[in-house]
């Protein structure tokens, strides 16, 4: 399914939610102080804000809940 099969609203929270991962992802470098939370890895471009429940199973408030995250290295991210 392409951008152009999409209706405007599905086309809105797909935005709004892309807006949040940023939020989520600058939340869990907080957190996390900018460290793998499994290695300890301090390289910023290989760390990948992970939710522990998937986002498809969350709700709107847990999906973007630093609490439900963890920072990993794109190693154990792809686990």
């Amino acid at each position: 399914m392409n951008a152009r099969q999409l209706d405007a609203t599905t086309k809105k929270q797909l935005i709004d939610a892309r807006r949040g991962q940023g939020q989520f992802r600058e939340e869990l470098r907080k957190l996390w102080r900018g460290r793998c939370a499994v290695t300890g890895c301090e390289v910023e471009d290989v760390l990948r804000a992970s939710h522990i429940k998937p986002w498809r199973d969350a709700s709107d408030q847990e999906r973007l809940d630093p609490r439900n995250g963890l920072l990993l290295s794109a190693t154990l991210d792809a686990l």
